[in-house]
């Protein structure tokens, strides 16, 4: 299974780095496999927000936007369907370097100048979704480096034989236990699936529990 490690510490999150968590889990017999980053290499891609849109002067299916990456607003021609104004998206600045070694440069696209690129998720190298560009959250800070405002810090590969730890609850209260702090997202009174080890309550061996979260001393 492979999980988020921001996705985890919106649960529970200790003060410790990525590779002292993955080394704690191991030794709580969670075996992390590997930390990998989230999105493949690239430099160069900031949040940028669009400002404003014209129809391209001789492309139907182009626009030429105007756009705001932090260090100034940009003219980037753009043919996404959904580029619109006060959208927030990855822009791709000249000299960025996108995976598979593609380098942005200003250039000229049927006569306007373009001097950057709005990226899609394929062009991250996040999926093969290239139907439109990615859309950021409306809070992302203008300029941001991608990978700080998406948290595209590290993921974590980890096997278990236990069915436990397949239940995010249940994997989160374990980490709070080990961190001797209260798992986030887990409020007294709130039902979650557990696995038995000692009783089997049914067929699965799942049962309901009320948490209660854990205990400064468990």
């Amino acid at each position: 299974m492979k999980f988020s490690e921001s996705w985890l510490r919106s649960f529970c999150n200790p003060d410790w780095t990525s590779e002292q968590l993955a080394d704690r889990l191991t030794m709580a017999g969670l075996e992390v496999e590997e930390l990998s980053s989230f999105a493949p290499a690239f430099t160069g891609v900031v949040v940028a927000e669009v400002l404003g849109i014209t129809r391209h002067p001789d492309a139907d299916k182009l626009n030429v936007c105007e756009v705001q990456t932090g260090s100034g607003i940009r003219s980037i021609v753009c043919g996404a369907p959904n580029v619109a104004p006060g959208i927030k998206v990855p822009c791709a600045l000249p000299g960025a370097v996108l995976p598979g070694g593609f380098e942005i440069k200003p250039v000229k696209m049927r006569g306007v100048q373009s001097d950057g690129m709005l990226c899609s998720a394929r062009e991250l190298g996040l999926s093969e979704d290239h139907s439109g560009l990615l859309l950021l959250e409306p809070e992302a800070r203008v300029g941001q480096d991608i990978r700080q405002a998406m948290s595209w810090t590290k993921k974590s590969s980890r096997s278990s034989s236990r069915p436990t730890w397949r239940i995010v609850s249940g994997f989160s209260a374990l980490r709070a236990r080990l961190r001797r702090c209260r798992a986030q997202n887990c409020t007294p009174g709130r039902l979650i699936l557990c696995w038995s080890a000692s009783k089997t309550v049914c067929r699965s061996g799942f049962q309901l529990l009320t948490c209660v979260g854990a205990s400064p001393g468990a």
